[in-house]
């Protein structure tokens, strides 16, 4: 992976992580419970994603959050 788009994944991961848990965030995690609900991982919607940091699916979505948050600004 293009080391620019690992530092924006990682990005991602830092500001999304300490509400990953938090019932008041919406949309953004509902779509990546939907989306994680039938991998063998998933622990509920209390999991913390450590484990599934280099998974693909997870780093997608990652990717398509920081490319949301980034489009905001336009």
């Amino acid at each position: 992976m293009e080391r620019a788009v690992k530092r924006k994944i990682d990005e991602a991961w830092k500001n999304i992580k300490p509400y990953m848990n938090d019932k008041r965030v919406g949309e953004t995690v509902r779509d990546l419970h939907k989306m994680c609900q039938y991998c063998e991982k998933w622990q509920g919607s209390g999991m913390d994603y450590e484990d599934c940091r280099d998974m693909p699916c997870f780093q997608f979505w990652l990717a398509y959050e920081y490319l949301d948050w980034e489009s905001s600004y336009e």
